[in-house]
């Protein structure tokens, strides 16, 4: 073997060391806690035990998420998504219909809410291929919706149902 060959090689060799320590590096961070929690559809939804990033993509969504105090955790939302006023500066991801998926993946969110009357499947599988949870909201009446509620307060507030709304009866004089 000539010096050149040799020299080539062992630059070779440097140059794969080193991408094998920088592989190390960025495994050091700790996992972070997960739990499975259960959507409208019956889906088992893998999520972060303490949520930090929501992208909603319906305004309905939006506002619910506001209305249980947890407005800072939205990191995108759709261009229709303007109530309460803090909406409107959150980051736009596109329409209901066709909110874009890069810009989607681009925030990082630990979990997309959307709801079935404005979704399509193949963005709910583009983003789960992408390592992003997706929850489905589907509700048709009144106590789903409180449910749904509870369901944001539980998942992105971290308190317990029991915290989460004040449901009053019919018969509260409220």
């Amino acid at each position: 073997m000539n010096k050149k060959n040799l020299i080539v090689l062992m630059i070779a060799g440097l140059c794969l060391a080193a991408c094998g320590g920088a592989k190390n590096v960025g495994n050091s961070a700790a996992p972070v806690p997960m739990r499975v929690v259960t959507d409208d559809l019956g889906r088992a939804v893998t999520i972060p035990v303490k949520v930090t990033r929501v992208v909603s993509l319906a305004p309905n969504l939006t506002e619910n998420i506001f209305a249980v105090g947890a407005g800072d955790r939205l990191v995108g939302v759709t261009t229709f998504c303007n109530y309460p006023e803090q909406a409107k500066a959150i980051a736009k991801i596109g329409d209901t219909m066709t909110p874009n998926m890069e810009s989607i993946i681009g925030l990082k969110p630990d979990v997309v809410f959307v709801s079935t009357a404005s979704q399509i499947e193949a963005f709910m599988k583009t983003l789960e291929a992408n390592g992003i949870a997706v929850y489905v909201t589907d509700p048709n009446s009144l106590e789903q919706v409180i449910h749904n509620l509870e369901q944001f307060v539980t998942y992105v507030r971290h308190r317990s149902k029991s915290q989460a709304v004040h449901r009053r009866s019919p018969k509260s004089k409220h």
